[in-house]
């Protein structure tokens, strides 16, 4: 049976995550028309637009970078300025083949392209290695889609606009392994991404809206609109977790989070522990310091 102290423990740690757990943990990233912009997945709006100078990209991100292709080639992008540095063309894509979206699989560290040929309604699956430039083909996909996302277990799902539905397919095989038929209908030029617990983000256009963000259950299709983007379209989407949003936005802030974290962690538990009757010592260990020949306690929470 769980002590008092062990009790007293748990339910700081429940409380302090209440208090610090922000309330949008990641960030949300759209390109439209060779910009990129932050894109609150709270209440859809667009904003902080960064002039990339490509057009027509699609973007992902993974293992620490922002990749965008906007149609045989790949960038690099540095996400607080939008600056798009050429990492090469890709081989294995031949024209009239353009990039539609990427997305990168966590499970195994591999960025995909789904790969429309021009001309036709003929979607192909591929594998980049980003090392090399690389496209290798994984196979002919079975419907015309519009963009595909990985969740956190390596799963692929793909966008069909014209049957509205979502699919999971097999990457290994780029075959369809299951069909999930969307509550309401999609426009062409939707894009999605999945944030860290797997909340399926959509963008396309709504009644008179030609961009709505959504929220999209992959289980059972449903619909929920967040808000508008305030765009014309938003063709691709990309999320970035939190502590790659921290490192980029100000270093140290991580850092800073843990500090608070700490201590916000410590006065829950003296809180509780005082209701309890409890007593708590102010301090576990000391911590000295000396300075100018003066020995000091260095309280190690503040």
């Amino acid at each position: 049976m769980p002590t008092r102290v062990a009790i007293i423990v748990a339910a700081a740690l429940v409380m302090t995550a209440a208090l610090t757990r922000p309330t949008y943990a990641g960030m949300l990233l759209g390109s439209s028309g060779g910009v990129i912009y932050d894109i609150d997945a709270l209440t859809g709006l667009a904003s902080n637009p960064r002039e990339t100078g490509l057009t027509g990209m699609a973007i992902t991100y993974g293992n620490g970078t922002l990749y965008g292709s906007p149609g045989r080639s790949l960038y690099m992008i540095d996400v607080p300025t939008g600056s798009a540095e050429l990492a090469g063309e890709l081989s294995g894509i031949e024209p009239p083949q353009v990039t539609y979206d990427l997305t990168w699989d966590p499970t195994t560290d591999t960025l995909f392209a789904l790969v429309h040929l021009g001309g036709t309604s003929t979607d192909d699956l591929y594998t980049i290695d980003t090392s090399t430039l690389t496209a290798g083909h994984v196979g002919r996909l079975q419907g015309r889609y519009d963009t595909i996302a990985f969740d956190s277990s390596g799963m692929l799902f793909a966008l069909d606009p014209v049957d509205n539905v979502l699919q999971t397919i097999d990457k290994t095989s780029a075959g369809t392994t299951s069909t999930v038929l969307l509550s309401s209908d999609v426009a062409f030029g939707a894009s999605m991404a999945f944030d860290e617990i797997d909340s399926l983000y959509l963008a396309t256009g709504r009644g008179d809206d030609p961009s709505v963000l959504h929220l999209l259950d992959p289980e059972n299709g449903v619909l929920t609109p967040i808000g508008s983007t305030g765009l014309e379209r938003v063709p691709s989407m990309a999320y970035i977790p939190e502590p790659a949003t921290l490192a980029l936005v100000f270093t140290g802030g991580l850092a800073l989070h843990r500090r608070k974290r700490r201590k916000a962690l410590r006065s829950a538990i003296v809180a509780i522990a005082i209701v309890a009757g409890l007593t708590v010592p102010t301090q576990a260990g000391t911590l000295v310091g000396s300075s100018f020949g003066v020995i000091y306690d260095i309280d190690p929470l503040t």
